[in-house]
């Protein structure tokens, strides 16, 4: 009998086993839910919101479940079927069972790896921001120094740099096996020069290797090995603002060294590294050194009164397609700022070179 019944217990376990690895369940509480509130499971699609599922609040709770092959990846729940302002959370569907706690902070995730490893970063992040609070609040107060401005700028890029290549990095690393891991590295890859990229690389577990965000991964790695240091740039001609074709190549002839800088009048930090570029600009000049602009902007107007705004005096040129300009394909652009030093031979020198990295570079080249 007792045998009979631990055979039942094995079976009904396994039962249960197998729906739950191919299904999901988030149960959701918090503060401010009413019950008959309705709860909306969200999917971007294209930069559109889609609704995937609803339900509604009883006894404080709300829960949606469903198939992990009808439904998979990250998911916005919202008090709104397609107003963003209603969002509440964001989860990273799996097998299992999600839990969601909603508070006056935002939100917490647990119950599944991936989640976890979301709260995680969640945490560390907030953690992170509570230290350069500080910072960002003496930044943005009236009457600071220009000089004092710079500083904290500075500052603050180092503090962010570190977090992306330490801690963030660290957490990723650990998580290649969930969508979590997968989906961070994927939207965070453009940090990353291409060779730390393939040390990650080597790391993700078999299970893994096949997905299809690893394999445009890897495919935009090659890509970016293709124009690191040491190999060649490769040309294009776009229009200058006066409508007339220039060909990258062009400017480079002419020139010991050219800074090929990848911008928009509407990026906020291009705007930030637009200083640097103008010093750098009037102290190497008359030495041999050029900068090309290459702007990602989609309004002429803005393009145009962008580069009055800034100062820019050099050569100015793009096809007003925003992202889908041919130069961020070509160049495998995923930020801006971005840039590329090159030499005469139009060998590449050296590659995104921020603050006074480039000032830095110059000195040694046209001392």
């Amino acid at each position: 009998m007792k045998k009979l019944l631990l055979l039942a217990t094995v079976g009904a376990m396994c039962m249960t086993g197998c729906t739950q690895k191919n299904s999901y369940t988030i149960t959701g509480t918090g503060e401010n839910l009413a019950d008959g509130d309705s709860i909306f499971l969200l999917e971007i699609v294209g930069g559109d919101i889609q609704r995937m599922a609803a339900t509604a609040v009883k006894n404080g709770t709300f829960e949606f479940a469903g198939k992990i092959d009808t439904l998979k990846g990250v998911r916005l729940i919202s008090k709104s079927a397609d107003d963003p302002q209603g969002l509440l959370a964001q989860v990273f569907i799996e097998s299992g069972k999600i839990n969601v706690k909603l508070n006056k902070d935002g939100f917490e995730v647990s119950g599944t790896k991936a989640n976890d490893a979301f709260q995680e970063f969640i945490n560390v992040q907030k953690e992170e921001s509570g230290k350069l609070e500080s910072l960002y609040k003496e930044l943005s107060s009236e009457g600071i120094s220009e000089e004092r401005s710079k500083a904290i700028t500075e500052q603050l890029q180092k503090a962010e740099d570190k977090f992306v290549n330490e801690t963030v990095l660290n957490i990723i690393t650990k998580n290649l096996d969930n969508e979590f891991g997968l989906s961070t590295l994927e939207q965070l890859a453009f940090s990353y020069p291409a060779e730390k990229l393939q040390e990650i690389l080597k790391k993700v577990p078999e299970q893994s290797k096949n997905d299809a965000r690893i394999l445009r991964l890897q495919k935009n790695i090659e890509k970016q090995l293709n124009l690191s240091v040491g190999k060649s740039m490769i040309d294009l001609t776009l229009n200058t603002p006066e409508g007339t074709p220039l060909a990258l190549s062009e400017v480079v002839a002419k020139n010991k060294f050219t800074l090929i800088d990848f911008w928009a009048s509407w990026c906020g930090p291009c705007r930030g590294e637009a200083p640097h570029l103008v010093k750098a600009y009037n102290t190497y000049h008359a030495k041999g050194f050029e900068i090309i602009g290459v702007s990602f902007d989609n309004e002429k107007e803005a393009w145009v009164a962008g580069i009055k705004e800034l100062g820019f005096t050099w050569p100015q040129v793009s096809d007003l397609k925003g992202w889908e300009s041919i130069a961020g394909e070509t160049y495998n652009i995923r930020s801006i700022p971005s840039t590329i030093l090159v030499d005469q031979s139009g060998k590449i020198v050296a590659r995104d070179l921020r603050g006074e990295a480039l000032e830095e570079e110059l000195a040694k080249l046209l001392p």
